[in-house]
């Protein structure tokens, strides 16, 4: 996260909160906060003038790869510091992702066969959400839309463990944000097997 600076409020800086000073003194006081905030370096600017939301637009690769190790507790690092291969199940969310980019990841239904997953979480309750980040899905993915955050849940390809933060980042899109995953054992017969959260093993 950008470091944050303590600058003056826009209000009393500018001389609207008490201050009786003259036009030309509340000019040159404008210029010296402004300089002022200047030295403390643009995110601060940013920051006052800016509502921006961290989920909207792009996340480059070792941004999103340190926002999600930063959410693990260190013990479930240590594990996953693994070539042991696992099935993994990744969660995003999709809140400011666009029509088009979540279209795309639809999988639609061809006949008998059906597609992604579509949970309304519009006024849904609490229980709701939790067994949607719960169930089992697969690789045609899963959606809770109509809420704040909304969430793509999908299978991924067997993996080491030491590999998954760089791969979940990388099917991120623009205003779509890798949070966490969950893991599936490999079995000799491949079945699915049951979906287990590091976190179970090891508190985050």
């Amino acid at each position: 996260m950008p470091k944050r600076h303590r600058i003056p409020s826009v209000t009393s800086c500018l001389g609207l909160s008490g201050y009786r000073a003259g036009q030309g003194s509340r000019l040159r006081l404008a210029a010296a906060c402004l300089s002022v905030m200047l030295l403390t370096g643009c995110d601060a600017i940013t920051g006052v003038f800016s509502n921006k939301d961290w989920r909207e637009g792009v996340e480059d690769l070792d941004a999103c790869v340190e926002r999600v190790r930063a959410e693990y507790h260190e013990g479930v690092l240590k594990l996953l510091d693994s070539n042991e291969k696992r099935l993994p199940t990744y969660t995003f969310d999709i809140t400011k992702a666009s029509f088009e980019d979540i279209t795309e990841l639809t999988v639609l239904d061809q006949g008998q066969e059906k597609g992604s997953v579509q949970v309304s979480g519009f006024e849904a309750p609490p229980w709701k959400l939790r067994r949607f980040l719960e169930m089992n899905v697969d690789e045609k993915g899963a959606f809770f839309l109509g809420a704040d955050p909304d969430y793509y849940r999908v299978l991924g390809k067997h993996i080491a463990l030491a590999d998954v933060f760089v791969e979940g980042c990388k099917q991120q899109r623009p205003g779509m944000r890798f949070l966490s995953f969950t893991f599936r054992k490999i079995s000799a017969s491949d079945d699915g097997g049951r979906e287990t959260n590091l976190e179970d093993e090891n508190a985050r």
